[in-house]
């Protein structure tokens, strides 16, 4: 993330977390108060995307791309002139990990998306039907 793209990327994600809630934003997410240095609570944001991938190219060529390009990733080694590097197999290793002893996930994380996902079906079921009224 330091290079230019990173910083664009990450910016972005930022600008969004915070844009479509009014959330805060920077010095805000520091966990610290930087005029005492006591520790206190990180209000974060948070963004949820949904693309419709067939609206863009066939499904088929987007999953071979992705494909490629995650599996290049995957073989991609440190780089041993960079201290610190997370290369793909490091994150391999800790995914095992992962695997293995599980992620704690709170219940809001699994319940949220699927209440949205039930009121974005609702709400089509519903232009359908007004749409076909309306004919």
């Amino acid at each position: 993330m330091g290079g230019y793209k990173g910083y664009g990327w990450a910016a972005t994600v930022e600008l969004l977390c915070t844009a479509f809630q009014s959330g805060p934003f920077g010095e805000e997410l520091a966990g610290v108060d930087r005029k005492t240095g006591a520790k206190k609570p990180m209000p974060l944001g948070h963004v949820f995307l949904a693309i419709d991938i067939e609206s863009m190219c066939d499904l088929s060529t987007f999953k071979k791309n992705a494909g490629n390009f995650l599996r290049t990733v995957r073989g991609s080694r440190k780089d041993p002139k960079v201290e610190g590097t997370l290369t793909s197999n490091m994150l391999s290793l800790h995914g095992r990990d992962l695997v293995a002893s599980g992620l704690p996930v709170n219940q809001s994380t699994v319940l949220e998306p699927r209440r949205w996902r039930l009121e974005a079906f609702t709400s089509r079921l519903l232009c359908k039907r007004v749409r076909r009224a309306s004919a």
